[in-house]
């Protein structure tokens, strides 16, 4: 199941957002040893970004997002982040194939 993360960045410090960006994806793969991919969206909000990490199951997507939680490396990545986007844009989801 994938979960995806959406953000929209500030205006100004975009190379910036996008190298975080990278670096966070790469620690979340490390931390939960899930493939994760971070892409910077053509449509929709201007600049925008996705994390999108695959997992197995919704059971192996909680057990990732409980890893991360309790992991201060990722934590403290997280929380250097805030000036970079746009305060309340981020979005977390869960999406489950139907067909």
């Amino acid at each position: 199941m994938p979960t995806l993360v959406t953000a929209t960045p500030n205006p100004g410090p975009i190379a910036e957002t996008l190298a975080w960006g990278v670096q966070i994806a790469k620690l979340n793969a490390s931390i939960t040893g899930s493939t994760v991919w971070f892409l910077s969206d053509c449509y929709g909000l201007f600049g925008q970004v996705t994390w999108i990490s695959i997992g197995a199951s919704a059971a192996a997507a909680d057990a990732a997002a409980a890893a991360l939680a309790a992991h201060p490396e990722y934590l403290a990545a997280v929380d250097e982040a805030g000036p970079l986007f746009v305060p309340g844009s981020g979005r977390q989801l869960l999406a489950r194939r139907v067909a």
